[in-house]
C-alpha cells in the first residue's frame, strides 16, 4: 500500500488519529469522468443541440484524496461535519464552469454535504457585427447570474464506502431597464447570448476507500485532487 500523501502545501499540519472518531478522516476517492467530458444533453449547449465533435473515453477515473472531520452542533443540535476534496473545476457542456474552492459543510447525520456560489455581474458581451469573433465587443447592462452547487452524499462511512456526487451549473438573465442596452440578448432580435448561457446537472457514482491511519500520520488543511495525488 502506497503510504498516506500529505495532501497540498505543508502548512497547518495536523495529526491525525485512527482511533478516534472525532479526528480528520481520509478516503482515496475515485469517480467517472466520462459524463463531465462530454455531456450527451441538448438542455447543457448554448445551441439546444447536442455537438457532433466529442470525446469518448472509458475506464478513465479521477482520483482524489478527500477528508471528513466533526464539527460542533448547530443551534439545532444536529451535528455539523466538513469535507475536503481539493478543488477540482467542472465544466459540463456550454454552462457556467464550476470550481470548488473550499472545505464544505454539511449535515452528519445524513451524510450529505452541500455548497452554492452564486456570482452576479453586468454583461453579456455583446456585438451585432457579422463575424463576431473579430469585432468589437461592448457589455450590456442585463444582470447575469451564474450558480453552481455541488452535492456530495454518502452511502455510509465505511472502509470501502460508496457515494453521489452531483454539479449543477445554472446561468440566469434578467433585464435590468428599458433601453436595449440594459436587456438581455434575445434570439429573435437576432442577438449573440453569453457563451455560457445554460443549464446542466451531471451526478457521477463514487467509491471511496478510508485511508488506515496512525498517530504520525499528517495532512495539511487542503485537500487534494489530480495526479498530484496519486503518491
Amino acid at each position: 500500500m502506497n503510504s498516506v500523501k500529505v495532501l497540498g502545501a505543508v502548512a497547518a499540519v495536523l495529526v491525525v488519529s485512527g482511533c478516534n472518531t472525532g479526528q480528520p478522516r481520509i478516503w482515496r476517492v475515485a469517480y467517472d469522468t466520462s459524463r463531465f467530458v462530454f455531456v450527451d444533453n441538448a438542455q447543457c449547449y448554448v445551441s439546444k443541440r447536442v455537438p457532433q465533435a466529442r470525446t469518448a473515453q472509458s475506464n478513465y477515473r479521477r482520483d482524489a484524496n478527500w477528508v471528513i472531520w466533526d464539527g460542533v452542533s448547530d443551534a439545532n443540535g444536529r451535528p455539523k461535519q466538513y469535507l475536503d476534496i481539493g478543488t477540482p473545476t467542472f465544466k459540463l457542456g456550454d454552462a457556467p464552469r464550476v470550481t470548488v474552492e473550499d472545505a464544505i459543510e454539511g449535515d452528519a447525520e445524513q451524510r450529505s454535504f452541500v455548497a452554492e456560489r452564486q456570482v452576479a455581474s453586468l454583461g453579456p458581451a455583446s456585438c451585432n457585427a457579422s463575424n463576431f469573433e473579430s469585432c468589437g465587443q461592448t457589455v450590456r447592462n442585463a444582470i447575469e447570474t451564474r450558480i453552481g452547487q455541488v452535492t456530495v452524499s454518502w452511502d455510509a462511512y465505511n472502509p470501502a464506502s460508496t457515494g453521489v456526487i452531483r454539479i449543477n451549473s445554472t446561468y440566469r438573465c434578467v433585464d435590468n431597464g428599458a433601453m436595449l442596452q440594459d436587456q438581455c440578448p434575445q434570439i429573435i432580435r437576432m442577438e449573440q447570448p453569453a457563451t455560457d448561457a445554460a443549464e446542466c446537472q451531471v451526478e457521477v457514482p463514487f467509491v471511496a476507500r478510508r485511508i488506515d491511519v496512525n498517530q504520525n500520520t499528517n495532512y495539511s488543511n487542503t485537500g487534494c485532487d489530480g495526479p498530484a495525488c496519486g503518491n
